[in-house]
């Protein structure tokens, strides 16, 4: 084996002090990167304890309705079915989450606003339903079917000329042998609300003794 002159000696000696220092550089590139990981999840650990500590932002709430109002912030689209609450979490159209919270359940009529807490409004559109387009014959026999109707306990939404309900083949059915007229359409339904409904209200007379 040949020997290694003096200069080639010092050469790789200096080679190897050369590799050692890089070797030791990239460690040193490994450790800050093992300890900046660490201290990331650490960090993320405490946010998720912090936000759960402080648990969930809470709802806005509404507990008004208002019919006169101006540049409503939103709309929300409900049937007629999802239109009679008191007290439930609702989502508008655009996103904006609240607590309808209500002293008594009621039924949501188009056009109404929900009044929110921090004195946004989110107005109520009444979305399109099947049902039934009911016509008489005259202003009396329309009243007739509308009576009919109602000792049925049907909801019903009553117009000049004519009376929405929801669409049922049985009722269409009796309304065309009472010599209804009647169509199937989509459209908006608002039905009354009743003698107990939220929308009349009937008082009775006050007697003086």
């Amino acid at each position: 084996m040949p020997r290694l002159s003096v200069d080639s000696r010092i050469t790789s000696s200096r080679n190897a002090a050369q590799r050692g220092k890089a070797n030791c550089a990239i460690s040193l590139a490994c450790a800050k990167v093992c300890v900046n990981r660490a201290y990331k999840a650490a960090s993320d650990r405490g946010k998720r304890s912090l936000s759960s500590d402080r648990g969930p932002k809470p709802l806005l709430r509404c507990t008004s309705i208002v019919r006169h109002f101006h540049d409503p912030a939103d709309i929300i689209t409900l049937d007629e079915a999802a239109r009679h609450r008191r007290r439930v979490v609702m989502t508008s159209d655009d996103g904006v989450e609240f607590l309808l919270d209500l002293p008594e359940a009621r039924l949501l009529r188009h056009g109404d606003g929900l009044l929110l807490e921090d004195g946004r409004i989110i107005v109520v559109q009444a979305a399109p339903e099947k049902l039934c387009e009911v016509r008489g014959g005259d202003a009396r026999h329309l009243l007739s079917l509308a009576w009919q109707l109602g000792n049925r306990h049907l909801p019903a939404q009553i117009l000049d000329d004519r009376i929405l309900i929801r669409r049922d083949p049985v009722i269409a059915a009796m309304l065309l042998g009472l010599g209804a007229t009647v169509q199937d359409v989509e459209a908006p339904f608002d039905p009354e609300g009743g003698a107990y409904g939220n929308t009349h209200h009937f008082h009775p007379p006050r007697h003086n003794h």
